[in-house]
């Protein structure tokens, strides 16, 4: 996105019309090439960084992120996350 510097943002897509929406006008992710978003089972939103090998959780109101951890390997690519319910 070149009005964000190639920094991922958060949007919403609007279902009737298909178009998305920036949740902040100004407010990036803080992370390039954000990809497998995921909500957790509590509600939080968790994505994967490929350029900078970090799991990030994204606050929905803001857009902005924070480093969550990091993951160690070569050439990951992490298309897709799931989360899984403890058995009580």
């Amino acid at each position: 996105n070149t009005k964000t510097g190639g920094m991922s943002q958060l949007i919403t897509i609007d279902t009737a019309t298909g178009i998305g929406t920036a949740v902040h006008p100004t407010n990036t992710i803080g992370f390039h090439q954000l990809e497998a978003l995921e909500f957790s089972p509590d509600g939080r939103l968790f994505g994967f960084s490929e350029t900078a090998a970090k799991f990030v959780q994204i606050d929905p109101a803001t857009g902005i992120g924070r480093e969550f951890t990091t993951v160690t390997g070569t050439k990951l690519d992490i298309e897709g996350l799931a989360f899984t319910t403890p058995k009580r």
